[in-house]
């Protein structure tokens, strides 16, 4: 089984000109921890999560117009949609993430997380695993992430 097998394909995003309020009304509405950011052409040009507009947004003092560019993360890590789970899955835990894009040919495909990989079919142990290693962690996209050999 694959990330393709169970990602969650072409999710609501958002552009880097939006705003953190645009953003935050979407992650209330949908439940969503983060959103990816793409370019006019569908390039994956970062991801906003909650934690990224309380700290680098509001906790700084920038107001709610403050645009998406400013506070999200650039460049977040990604995976390829034929990675097996069992590798997402140790990923995950080693980089402590919680989310990943998907991403084919630098455009977004599909998003990732960690209830998805819970959903799957590999090992309770190792989802038992991951879920514990990245909930003791900080959580979200860190850059520089390698997936595992």
């Amino acid at each position: 089984m694959t990330i393709a097998d169970i990602m969650t394909a072409f999710p609501e995003t958002l552009s880097p000109e939006d705003t953190i309020q645009k953003a935050a009304k979407l992650m209330r509405d949908h439940d969503y921890g983060s959103i990816p950011i793409i370019d006019e052409i569908g390039a994956l040009v970062g991801i906003v999560t909650d934690r990224d507009i309380v700290v680098q947004a509001i906790a700084a003092g920038r107001g709610l117009e403050t645009e998406l560019g400013d506070c999200m993360t650039q460049r977040p890590d990604t995976i390829p949609k034929d990675l097996p789970l069992s590798d997402a899955l140790r990923l995950m835990e080693k980089q402590q993430i919680r989310r990943l894009p998907v991403v084919e040919n630098g455009r977004l495909i599909g998003m990732i997380s960690l209830s998805d990989l819970a959903k799957s079919q590999v090992s309770e142990g190792e989802k038992s695993r991951a879920l514990e290693s990245v909930s003791a962690g900080g959580g979200d996209f860190r850059p520089g992430a390698e997936l595992p050999e």
